[in-house]
Order: C-alpha cells, then structure tokens, then sequence
C-alpha cells in the first residue's frame, strides 16, 4: 500500500510540475525576433468573468529605444498568423511626439497619436478596431517630434489570440 501511495505523489507531482511550466509567463525582454516563440502566454477568448483561459503562442516580442533625432523609424516584422498586437509606448522626452503604425508592404496607416511629455500610450489592435488581428508582414513605427530630439521606448507584442495583460514599463514583458 504504502508502494501505491509513493507511485500516486509522485505522479502528482510531476503532473503539477508540468502545469506550472506550461502556464508560467516569461520574464524577459526578447530584441527584434521575428520567428514564432514556443512560448505559452495566457489569452482570453471572451472578456466576461470566468472567461476560459487558452493558450497563447507568441509570435514575437522586441523592445526598441528612439532617439537622438526629430525623426525616429522602429522597424519589426508581425509573423503571418499572430496578428494581434500591443504595443506599449513611453514618451521620456520634455515636448509630446507624434507616433504612426505603417504597415510597410501595402502602406496602410494604422494610427497615429500624440504622446504627452513623459507619458505612455498603451495601444491594442482588437480595442482599436482589429478585433480578428492584423495583416503579417513588415511595420514601421515612426515617431516625429516638431522641437526637440525623439527620446522613447516602445515594447511590442504579437500573439495568435487576444493578449490579456498589458506589456510593463519596467522592461520585463508579459502577456
């Protein structure tokens, strides 16, 4: 019985190891990787209370610094397939700036907006208007400043699903 008993924790404890790899988000910043993460992250299929919770496949993250003149480019590639995207913008520049999302290869402009003097622009595809995702391929992300040189960050995300959290500024990337 008691050989019974070892084999049962020692199943559950594998089993629960398992899970807790699988479910676990990762804490780091990857730069301008344009392939598929295996990454799980945890996206919501309906916002509702008790919303069921799938897997999320991650097609790549960046984090890009601009500056050093009026007009910045961050250039990043959206995988075919992960088109829902965030973006986390910081403005730590003394003047606001302007931003606008290009996709390169069919010239559509996504957006743009202005970013106060030391403030953030928190940006999501589906809240914007592109609910089933965005189309793959190249992007631009300019940024334009009328005075003073650009100074700002920007933390991107691309996911197969619906993105839950929001990107930190802290640098540490979450989904």
């Amino acid at each position: 019985m008691k050989k019974k008993g070892a084999f049962f924790a020692v199943l559950f404890l594998a089993l629960a190891t398992m899970a807790a790899n699988v479910w676990a988000l990762p804490n780091e910043t990857h730069k301008n990787e344009s392939t598929p993460k295996s990454s799980v992250y945890k996206s919501i299929d309906n916002a509702s209370p008790g919303a069921v919770i799938t897997p999320q496949v991650v097609g790549n993250s960046f984090h890009y610094t601009a500056g050093g003149s009026t007009s910045v480019p961050n250039s990043f590639v959206v995988p075919t397939g992960y088109g829902h995207l965030k973006l986390y913008m910081v403005n730590h520049a003394s003047s606001p700036v302007s931003v606008s999302l290009t996709h390169i290869d069919s010239g559509k402009v996504y957006f743009t907006e202005s970013i106060a003097a030391n403030a953030a622009l928190d940006w999501r595809s589906p809240s914007e208007g592109y609910p089933k995702g965005m189309r793959g391929g190249n992007y631009v992300l300019q940024w334009r400043s009328s005075d003073v040189n650009v100074n700002g960050e920007v933390w991107g995300i691309c996911g197969s699903r619906i993105l839950l959290r929001s990107p930190r500024k802290s640098g540490a990337f979450h989904a």
